[in-house]
Protein backbone atom coordinates (compact mmCIF):
# COMPACT_ATOMS: atom_id res chain seq x y z
CA UNK A 1 0.00 0.00 0.00
CA UNK A 2 1.65 3.29 -1.03
CA UNK A 3 1.71 6.49 1.50
CA UNK A 4 -1.17 8.52 -0.49
CA UNK A 5 -3.64 5.87 -0.74
CA UNK A 6 -3.02 5.00 3.52
CA UNK A 7 -3.44 8.69 4.08
CA UNK A 8 -6.83 8.72 1.96
CA UNK A 9 -7.98 5.74 3.88
CA UNK A 10 -7.50 6.87 7.14
CA UNK A 11 -9.04 10.79 5.86
CA UNK A 12 -11.88 9.10 4.89
CA UNK A 13 -12.26 6.82 8.58
CA UNK A 14 -11.79 10.44 10.17
CA UNK A 15 -14.33 12.21 8.19
CA UNK A 16 -16.72 9.38 8.91
CA UNK A 17 -16.20 9.81 12.14
CA UNK A 18 -16.80 13.13 12.05
CA UNK A 19 -19.91 12.70 10.70
CA UNK A 20 -20.83 10.68 13.61
CA UNK A 21 -20.05 13.43 15.88
CA UNK A 22 -22.48 15.37 14.36
CA UNK A 23 -25.55 12.76 13.95
CA UNK A 24 -25.68 12.48 17.84
CA UNK A 25 -27.10 14.92 20.32
CA UNK A 26 -25.86 15.81 24.42
CA UNK A 27 -29.23 15.23 25.19
CA UNK A 28 -29.45 11.99 25.79
CA UNK A 29 -26.32 10.06 28.21
CA UNK A 30 -25.62 7.33 25.85
CA UNK A 31 -25.45 9.67 22.50
CA UNK A 32 -23.45 11.78 24.78
CA UNK A 33 -21.03 9.17 25.34
CA UNK A 34 -20.96 7.47 21.49
CA UNK A 35 -20.58 11.26 20.47
CA UNK A 36 -17.34 11.54 23.22
CA UNK A 37 -15.89 8.28 21.55
CA UNK A 38 -15.97 9.28 18.11
CA UNK A 39 -14.60 12.62 18.65
CA UNK A 40 -11.21 11.08 20.53
CA UNK A 41 -11.43 8.43 17.44
CA UNK A 42 -11.04 11.77 15.47
CA UNK A 43 -8.44 13.50 17.59
CA UNK A 44 -6.34 10.01 17.67
CA UNK A 45 -6.34 10.15 13.29
CA UNK A 46 -5.94 13.45 13.09
CA UNK A 47 -2.75 12.90 15.02
CA UNK A 48 -1.81 9.64 12.61
CA UNK A 49 -2.28 12.10 9.87
CA UNK A 50 -0.63 14.64 10.63
CA UNK A 51 2.51 12.48 11.61
CA UNK A 52 2.08 10.99 8.26
CA UNK A 53 2.08 14.28 6.48
CA UNK A 54 2.11 17.19 8.69
CA UNK A 55 1.06 19.60 5.45
CA UNK A 56 -2.20 17.77 5.39
CA UNK A 57 -3.18 20.77 8.29
CA UNK A 58 -2.33 23.74 6.77
CA UNK A 59 -4.90 25.31 9.10
CA UNK A 60 -4.02 26.80 12.15
CA UNK A 61 -7.46 27.48 13.13
CA UNK A 62 -9.35 25.59 16.23
CA UNK A 63 -11.34 22.37 15.23
CA UNK A 64 -14.83 24.13 16.06
CA UNK A 65 -13.82 25.73 12.87
CA UNK A 66 -13.84 22.73 10.43
CA UNK A 67 -16.79 21.18 9.13
CA UNK A 68 -17.76 18.64 6.43
CA UNK A 69 -19.10 19.40 3.16
CA UNK A 70 -20.14 16.52 0.82
CA UNK A 71 -17.66 14.37 2.62
CA UNK A 72 -14.89 17.20 1.96
CA UNK A 73 -13.31 18.61 5.39
CA UNK A 74 -13.18 21.79 5.33
CA UNK A 75 -12.10 25.24 7.57
CA UNK A 76 -14.79 27.67 8.01
CA UNK A 77 -12.02 30.24 9.55
CA UNK A 78 -10.04 30.27 6.18
CA UNK A 79 -12.51 28.96 3.75
CA UNK A 80 -10.25 25.94 2.89
CA UNK A 81 -10.11 21.73 1.74
CA UNK A 82 -8.48 20.16 4.65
Amino acid sequence: MSKEKAIEMLQNLRNSELYSVKLFSDNDPMQKDIKLISQAKVNYLEKILHELEPETYPCNHPREFHDICKGQLYCVGCNQDL
